[in-house]
């Protein structure tokens, strides 16, 4: 009877976690689209910017640019506060602050104002949001076989938030002028606090004490015997894929074990007394003994996610170019602002359709973890060199969805590959790693296109800056890629392998 209804209470706690995990999916994807949604489609608010102030491209793209670059480069700040505190009150102080700047934004009377309401103050809002909402999901799908998917799905919601607001704002506009489109996107911003409340922490299962003996007296300590069975001779790359066995043994410094006679196994092994069996070799100490240090010391040790970081940094800000100059660029070419406005929705609906894609392309046979943004960048180069030559409109609306969909599988790689190459315990530091080294280059990125559009008259120049870097990114991209491979040979970059004692 007791055996029953303790089997009972198990399915009630394991459907009720699984409903909440679905409940934590949903709010995170709608935190996205309200929030980062905006920030994909603010190149809709381009040519509003410059007819409400009277000024240039330049100052214009400042304005854009600040707020990706804060989102960003105040990423590894908030990723090392979530680890310090909570998910959940990050979160509520980002979507306070991004209420706070929408509304304040309609009340400004100069371009230099907006930079610090919309660029600075919204910017470090949708930063937590941005990080808490992959964090939290991959944390409640963690060991779940659907996990890459869900991070692919989730990575959607910018789309299409970027697909929805490019139709609300002109219409905002045309109804109440300026102040209305910050005043009704701060109302819907608001509804992020309800949403946030359903992130809380992943609670560990409760180990129950036991008695153990010990020379001469018995002694209650909070520990699980497990039986291990000891292979000999293991030999496993010094740099794997996750992070190096030389940072898991600095990482477990604190966590020793004790091994003692197995009478009892059928097989020769030994027996260890370990903290948790969630505390393996592989992916380090369990969560609540990990330290911030620890965890930046493993990825800053980790070569194969540097350089993926690295080649990011230069792939990224291209991003930021597209959504805030599309629309400017397709009325340089001689479209209607209603037109144009359609280049940018094609732009997001393709980039909703390459975010969906990474999960799926993962699962191919032969595919490697880093195939995803090698595949995404060469994409994303053809996109701008037909962006840049293909004449008429029709060609460049088909120049933008191939760019889109390369976009859409390069922001879907920052949340399925980083978790493969870091793990969930890591992810939210990792994450916040992309983004402040992206937020830099997409500072920069925009005012410096803007400036050269002004001076040349033209987008042919920062189009081909970009198809540049691009393949700057590509090379960063094939070299993770390679030490990668080596390191799934069981080799490091010096030919060496190492025991790793079980």
């Amino acid at each position: 009877m007791n055996g029953q209804n303790n089997s009972n209470k198990r399915t009630e706690i394991q459907n009720g976690s699984s409903v909440h995990r679905w409940l934590v999916f949903m709010s995170s994807y709608l935190v996205v689209v309200i929030n980062i949604g905006f920030a994909f489609s603010v190149g809709s608010l381009f040519v509003i910017i410059i007819r409400r102030f009277n000024t240039t491209r330049a100052e214009a793209a400042t304005i854009q640019s600040t707020l990706g670059g804060v989102l960003l480069c105040s990423g590894i700040f908030f990723g090392a506060l979530i680890h310090k505190t909570s998910v959940r009150a990050v979160s509520l102080f980002g979507s306070l602050m991004v209420f706070v700047g929408f509304v304040s934004s309609a009340f400004v009377t100069s371009p230099s104002v907006l930079i610090v309401t919309l660029g600075v103050i919204v910017g470090l809002g949708m930063s937590p949001l941005l990080i808490s909402s992959v964090s939290v999901t991959a944390k409640h799908f963690d060991g779940h076989g659907q996990l890459l998917v869900i991070l692919s799905v989730l990575s959607t919601g910018s789309a299409t938030g970027g697909s929805i607001y490019p139709f609300i704002i002109p219409w905002l506009d045309d109804l109440y002028g300026y102040p209305g489109i910050f005043l009704i996107c701060g109302a819907v911003s608001s509804n992020t606090f309800a949403l946030v409340t359903l992130w809380a922490p992943v609670e560990q299962p409760s180990v129950k004490t036991k008695q153990t003996a010990t020379t001469g007296h018995h002694k209650e300590i909070n520990r699980i015997n497990v039986s291990v069975v000891t292979v000999p001779d293991i030999r496993l790359a010094c740099d794997n894929s996750k992070f190096k066995i030389d940072d898991i043994a600095s990482d477990q410094a604190d966590n020793q074990t004790r091994t003692e006679p197995s009478s009892n196994a059928g097989v020769n092994g030994t027996m260890q007394t370990v903290d948790s069996l969630d505390n393996n070799i592989l992916t380090g100490p369990k969560s609540t003994d990990l330290t911030l240090r620890s965890s930046m010391h493993c990825l800053f040790r980790n070569k194969v996610f540097m350089v993926f970081v690295a080649g990011l940094a230069f792939a990224l800000p291209i991003i930021n170019i597209f959504t805030a100059f599309i629309v400017d660029l397709y009325q340089d070419r001689g479209s209607t602002n209603k037109e144009a406005s359609f280049g940018l929705i094609a732009l997001n609906l393709c980039g909703g359709l390459g975010r969906l894609s990474p999960g799926f392309i993962m699962k191919i046979p032969g595919m490697t973890t880093l195939g995803v943004p090698i595949i995404a960048c060469v994409l994303l180069g053809i996109g701008i060199v037909c962006a840049v030559f293909v004449p008429g409109i029709s060609l460049l609306i088909l120049s933008s969805c191939v760019i889109g969909f390369a976009i859409g599988i390069l922001v879907a790689s920052i949340n399925v590959t980083t978790a493969s190459l870091v793990g969930t315990k890591h992810l939210g530091n990792a994450i916040g790693i992309i983004c402040t080294m992206h937020g830099i280059g997409t500072a920069i990125s925009g005012h410096v296109a803007g400036y050269v559009r002004d001076v040349t008259s033209g987008y042919k120049l920062p189009l081909l800056a970009a198809f540049g870097t691009v393949c700057v990114a590509l090379a960063f991209m094939c070299i993770s890629n390679k030490l990668q491979a080596k390191i799934s040979r069981g080799e490091t970059l010096s030919g060496e392998t190492i025991n790793v004692p079980v």
